[in-house]
This record gives structure tokens, sequence and C-alpha cells, in this order.
């Protein structure tokens, strides 16, 4: 259509799982990763729409469109903790989502890192209870934890704390 939306996208956009699972029966997986004119893959438009059974059927048909990064080289895992987006989270994390995946980009932030940056609590615990690296370093050695202390964010400071995180972990720059 004129915003780029393909028959599977629309499938997904109008919630029709009957239309969705005949497309996808006919069609090349790899067009599943077709972007929109806003960008927005077929399985993107399931998770911004909360339409998680046209996700799940996506993904099932191929799993790797979890993993798929968009232009600023981050996953929908990414995304859905800056959107602070608390159920799409729950969602991908119960598709066994690698929570300790790094963004492809110049930062390589992990989803810990960004719950940490926008300040959810309760994202931050149910990624933590996923198996999240309370440690992991960005490019520049950041830790969750600096992230959270350098936006003042105190709950989550504690959080990483009680959860393990080195308080003496040095970034790239020496800074602990």
């Amino acid at each position: 259509d004129a915003e780029g939306r393909s028959a599977v996208h629309l499938s997904v956009y109008k919630k029709n799982t009957a239309i969705l699972i005949e497309l996808l029966n006919n069609c090349n997986s790899g067009l599943l990763l077709d972007t929109d004119c806003s960008g927005n893959t077929p399985l993107d438009v399931a998770i911004k729409t909360r339409n998680y059974l046209a996700a799940e059927t996506l993904i099932k048909k191929a799993p790797n469109l979890i993993t798929q990064v968009d232009e600023n080289g981050e996953m929908l895992l990414h995304k859905t903790v800056r959107a602070v987006d608390l159920e799409s989270v729950l969602f991908l994390i119960s598709t066994n989502f690698d929570v300790n995946a790094c963004a492809v980009n110049e930062s390589c932030v992990t989803a810990l890192h960004l719950s940490a940056q926008y300040g959810s609590e309760i994202i931050m615990r149910n990624l933590i209870l996923a198996g999240a690296n309370v440690n992991a370093t960005s490019t520049d050695g950041f830790t969750p934890l600096h992230v959270a202390a350098y936006n003042n964010y105190e709950a989550l400071c504690m959080i990483l704390l009680e959860n393990g995180a080195q308080p003496n972990a040095p970034d790239a720059f020496g800074n602990t």
C-alpha cells in the first residue's frame, strides 16, 4: 500500500490470524524481513500493536526474526525496553530471547543497560530474573550500575547491587 506495508504487515495490523497463517504458508520467510515506510517489519508491527498471537506465529515461521536488528542496530527487546513496554518485554522474554544480547552498534548495550537508562524497576527486575548479566559492559565499559547511577536512579542502583553488580567495576575511562 502507500505506506509500504505488505499483505503480511496488513494481516498483522488488522489482527487477521487466518490470513496471516495462509500468507505464511505461501511466502518465502525472507519476505518477513521487509519493512514498511516507517522501517517496521511485520514482527515489529505485531509487537507495537500487542498482537502477540501474530508475533508468535511469525516467530514460529522464522525464528531468526527475533534477533533482527533495525537501522540503529537494536533488536526488538532493546526497542521495547526503550519504550518502557513491560507487556512486550515479558512476551519477548517468554520466547527465550537472549536477554544479554548486545545492540549491534557502537554502544553494544544490553536491554539491562537500557532499563537502567529509562528507569523502569519492574522491567529491570524481570530482565534480571530472566538471566540478564548485571555486570555486562558496553563498548565504553559502562555497566548497568554506571548507567543507573549516572541517571540518579537510586532504586535501580539498589536492585543491581542486591543482584551482584560490582560497585567498583571501572569503565573504559577508569571511573567507578
